[in-house]
């Protein structure tokens, strides 16, 4: 049997710098309807996910398409847009179209990456845009008077509602919004309230948890500092501290307006 002899030999290592490794993206382009896909609103990263069980993703580009290794040639199950914010959608086939012959997704979406829940009619008081993600509930500030149905329960921990910061309150809110039963969790926030001032209608909206730093704040709530539209059967279980002036505007209307708090409970910890 003939013996293999093994030598070490000394190891020459190469730096290998970015440009020496590279490859051209199959970019996709997004056709996102009203939304727009600019500066904190860009989106940073899809996900696509086909009918054999792949999942594709791409990234940003500099010229604002989505870069992926390669793209699906089958059916594409499931799409899924995030921001720098987090996820901003997750939909299904009927919701959008994909087209791998020409590297597109079209997706027609309202200024703040939503559709209304008959995406066959336009959004209206009676087919208002579904609230899926928190994203979705920070963009309600890109349209203040439009009509909005939560759709399932939202955490909104990893985003921080402040007067200084680009997630800001709400301010003049005069649309409508349907908690629609599901909860609002762990909404962390700097200042007086989640809507400034109610001249709309909220109903249904239950913050389940959270803390409300009201620090130098003249009037604070939880769901608004000031209502002079409607509130129906809303429910705050989140605390506010630090407050120096005074608690509860979600309970106080404005006089002038012959609107009313119906059924709200504002729970301990909180109001």
């Amino acid at each position: 049997m003939q013996a293999i002899t093994l030598k070490q030999v000394e190891w020459n290592a190469t730096e290998v710098v970015p440009d020496d490794i590279s490859y051209t993206p199959y970019e996709l382009a997004l056709d996102l309807g009203a939304y727009e896909n600019t500066d904190a609103d860009s989106i940073i990263k899809t996900v696509l996910w086909t009918a054999s069980g792949k999942e594709y993703v791409g990234a940003r580009l500099e010229n604002g398409n989505i870069g992926f290794v390669t793209l699906p040639n089958e059916t594409v199950d499931s799409v899924a847009l995030y921001t720098t914010l987090g996820r901003l959608l997750t939909e299904e086939p009927d919701n959008y179209t994909y087209n791998p012959t020409l590297s597109t997704l079209t997706l027609t979406l309202s200024v703040g990456g939503m559709k209304p829940e008959d995406t066959s009619l336009p959004a209206s008081e009676s087919n208002p845009y579904l609230i899926r993600t928190p994203v979705q509930v920070f963009n309600i500030a890109k349209d203040l008077t439009s009509h909005y149905k939560q759709a399932n329960d939202i955490d909104v921990d990893r985003l921080h509602f402040s007067d200084s910061a680009p997630l800001g309150p709400l301010a003049t809110f005069e649309g409508t919004y349907d908690g629609n039963g599901f909860k609002v969790n762990n909404l962390i926030m700097t200042g007086a309230a989640l809507v400034l001032r109610n001249e709309g209608t909220i109903r249904n909206l239950h913050i389940a948890s959270g803390r409300i730093n009201a620090s130098g704040e003249s009037v604070a709530g939880s769901i608004c500092a000031v209502n002079a539209g409607t509130l129906v059967a809303c429910i705050n279980e989140a605390r506010i501290i630090d407050m120096t002036g005074v608690a509860g505007g979600d309970m106080w209307p404005e006089r002038k307006y012959r609107r009313s708090n119906r059924l709200c409970k504002f729970r301990k910890p909180g109001n």
